[in-house]
């Protein structure tokens, strides 16, 4: 009986500790994924034009709201100018009011000797017609100014239109003119753009797991990564895996019925740049 024992723990010893932890470790699957920028934004002006001044260049940081191209505006800034002038010109106002302030004058002095009786209704009448003629150029001139001062605006938001802004902050990641190039309306496509503003400080994963998984995993949750990338610091070290995690944004209700798979989407927090956007890694799923 001993030696029934005896052997009993030779086999025990000789089975690797590793057998053990595999047992007990739950099973996880690795699914194959793309860490892409979390919003990627391809700027096209909206008008045709020549570009006269590129204001930032590839790999810089912007943003929101910073110009990044100028196209040519001399024609428009020429309207501004006019428009500008006719707007802040006050000289038909002026004589306007001084004309309907002659005239008021006129009408009161006679209203009053029509209450003394030393006036007659008639030329009481003409005068009143004088001073509301006049008074309808006053308004005239004052509409006419205000109408300048909204063709001015008008004009200000053309050239605005000129001028593309950045509409997130992020990277310059790709242009593709140069000064004194044309651009036209008619290239504006995903695939035929001016710019492109990459927003990497957030990364995006999205993976097509097994329908049999998905009651295992709910919005909010976070899942290992694996990925290999080189460092930023130093592009010229061999390839390191690092660790990470994402957390689950979205979980598609459609299973995929040609494979059998739901469709998850996951952000990864990557505030530091250490990440480059397009890596490749794999999300570890839980396995039913």
């Amino acid at each position: 009986m001993k030696g029934l024992y005896l052997t009993l723990f030779l086999i025990f010893l000789s089975v690797p500790a590793a057998t053990f932890a595999q047992q007990q470790a739950p099973a996880q699957l690795r699914i194959l994924t793309y860490l892409e920028p979390y919003r990627s934004i391809e700027i096209s002006p909206a008008e045709s034009g020549v570009i006269r001044e590129l204001l930032v260049t590839e790999g810089q940081t912007v943003k929101k709201g910073d110009a990044l191209v100028k196209l040519d505006s001399k024609v428009i800034e020429a309207r501004l100018a006019v428009a500008t002038a006719q707007s802040e010109n006050k000289g038909r106002i002026l004589a306007a009011q001084s004309e309907y302030t002659l005239e008021k004058g006129r009408y009161d002095k006679l209203a009053d000797l029509d209450t003394q009786g030393l006036s007659n209704n008639f030329e009481l009448e003409r005068q009143n017609a004088n001073m509301k003629s006049s008074e309808g150029r006053l308004v005239d001139a004052q509409e006419q100014q205000r109408v300048f001062h909204l063709q001015a605006e008008q004009i200000k938001r053309e050239l605005d239109d000129r001028i593309l802004y950045s509409p997130i902050n992020g990277i310059v990641s790709q242009i593709n003119k140069d000064i004194a190039e044309t651009v036209t309306t008619i290239e504006a496509s995903r695939d035929n753009y001016l710019i492109q503003i990459v927003k990497i400080d957030v990364l995006k994963a999205t993976a097509h797991i097994p329908a049999s998984s998905v009651a295992l995993i709910k919005i909010g949750d976070q899942l290992p990564i694996e990925l290999d990338l080189k460092l930023r610091s130093n592009p010229s070290a061999d390839k390191k895996t690092k660790a990470i995690s994402g957390t689950i944004e979205f979980i598609s209700p459609v299973i995929d019925s040609s494979s059998n798979t739901v469709r998850i989407s996951l952000r990864i927090e990557n505030m530091k740049h250490a990440i480059r956007g397009g890596s490749q890694a794999h999300v570890l799923i839980p396995k039913s």
